[in-house]
């Protein structure tokens, strides 16, 4: 996704959610989490990724990642699926597992992280 602005965001969820009332729609959206950061730092990074995940804060996601605060390369999805989900009273995240390539590897100077989250009802 090119753009990843927070108002791009909410004009492509709001196209999604309309056309999501016409029946069951599954939407999904993938992006690593922290790139290339000693394991230390990329925990406590995503960490506050997946804490505004978790909280439907889309803001937060996306200044993160505009910011570079995360090097998250597809927040910009993941903000339009929260904002699909604030848009469906009953649809809320639920997280599932976080683990970085350093802990499959054991070099943990320069990994990636991988949360999983789960948008349901």
């Amino acid at each position: 996704m090119m753009m990843q602005d927070l108002k791009t965001c909410k004009e492509i969820a709001t196209s999604i959610s309309k056309h999501a009332d016409e029946g069951h729609v599954v939407v999904i959206a993938s992006s690593d989490f922290t790139h290339y950061e000693p394991h230390d730092v990329a925990t406590k990074n995503d960490e506050l990724a997946i804490d505004a995940i978790t909280r439907l804060d889309s803001s937060k996601l996306n200044a993160l990642g505009e910011t570079d605060q995360v090097s998250m390369c597809g927040y910009g999805p993941i903000t339009t699926l929260m904002e699909v989900a604030k848009s469906k009273s009953r649809v809320k995240p639920q997280f599932l597992a976080y683990h970085t390539s350093g802990e499959i590897t054991g070099e943990k100077d320069s990994v990636v992280g991988y949360a999983s989250l789960l948008f349901s009802r």
